[in-house]
């Protein structure tokens, strides 16, 4: 009863997979994490939240940070698969997609959107980089798959329409 009212609330625990200890107390979570990626340098963990909530982890000193807070409301009912994150190549962009009408490009280096991060009426189903490219499977009336620049979020190519699920 409390989760379905809350949406849960939740923390992130590091543990050396060598040694199977764990590293030092669990680092508390704005909403339940549903979400997480690895800077391809390793620097940061990427954090996706329940109430729409992006957070990056620094594993060397356990500190996490709000990157961003668009304030969603938590879906309890919804499947726990919702939500997920990946960083670009090059570790500038930290993209969170898969909650209900939320897609997020955050362009690290300049702390701000790349696009509009909400979408009415539809919802990122998945997510893929390439160099400078974003793609994005898009569910809504007219399905879609979207690219576009990550760095300007302009339109890079007319999208492709698809049919059922873009699994």
């Amino acid at each position: 009863a409390a989760f379905e009212k809350s949406g849960g609330s939740g923390n992130i625990q590091l543990w050396n997979p060598v040694t199977g200890q764990r590293l030092g107390d669990p680092i508390t979570m704005p909403s339940e994490p549903r979400g997480l990626c690895l800077h391809p340098q390793g620097r940061w963990i990427g954090v996706c939240c329940a109430g729409g909530e992006g957070v990056e982890i620094e594993p060397s000193n356990h500190t996490a940070q709000v990157l961003f807070n668009l304030h969603k409301s938590v879906n309890a009912g919804a499947t726990l698969n919702n939500g997920r994150c990946a960083y670009s190549p090059d570790g500038r962009v930290l993209a969170m997609w898969g909650l209900f009408q939320f897609i997020h490009l955050w362009d690290r280096q300049r702390a701000r959107e790349i696009i509009e991060p909400f979408e009415r009426e539809s919802t990122t189903f998945d997510l893929a980089f390439h160099d400078n490219i974003v793609a994005r499977a898009v569910v809504a009336s007219k399905m879609r798959i979207e690219f576009r620049d990550l760095f300007t979020g302009a339109a890079a190519a007319p999208p492709i329409p698809y049919i059922n699920w873009p699994f």
